[in-house]
């Protein structure tokens, strides 16, 4: 059986947004283009991946089985890419990192200058992101990294 893992991250999409139409808004494509990748992956399968319904669509026993190891290979390609950038010499580029407004003005405005002297190559960037949302964020690659506060 030969998988397309970009299908796989389809799956995982319409599994965290709750449905088809839901995760072609987030991942800014159209019903019909997940809805065709989601067959052809069920043809790679042999098996069902979803269960349809009115209300959305929901993880078949196969679809939970690949959308856990599409979540497990989305880790395993996040820790990658770290690595590799942990081997460059300079650090530079754009960061953009998102916290509650609490959090960012007692943690993180106050960090900006002396991030500035210690890298003058990186610009950071801090705006406002609150649960779910930041959560979608992050996982949509608008920001870099969200700081929760507990």
């Amino acid at each position: 059986m030969q998988l397309d893992p970009r299908r796989l991250a389809l799956l995982l999409a319409v599994h965290r947004a709750g449905g088809v139409l839901a995760a072609a808004q987030v991942l800014h494509l159209t019903p019909s283009a997940v809805s065709q990748q989601m067959a052809r992956l069920e043809a790679e399968v042999g098996r069902p991946l979803l269960d349809r319904r009115p209300t959305g669509a929901r993880l078949a026993d196969a679809g939970r089985v690949l959308a856990d190891a599409a979540a497990r290979i989305e880790i395993e390609l996040t820790e990658t890419r770290r690595s590799l950038a942990a081997l460059m010499d300079d650090v530079h580029g754009t960061v953009t990192v998102g916290a509650l407004a609490s959090v960012v003005r007692s943690v993180l405005l106050p960090l900006v200058p002396e991030l500035a002297d210690e890298h003058p190559d990186l610009e950071l960037r801090v705006v406002q992101a609150e649960g779910t949302d930041g959560d979608r964020q992050l996982r949509r690659g608008e920001i870099d990294l969200l700081v929760l506060e507990a």
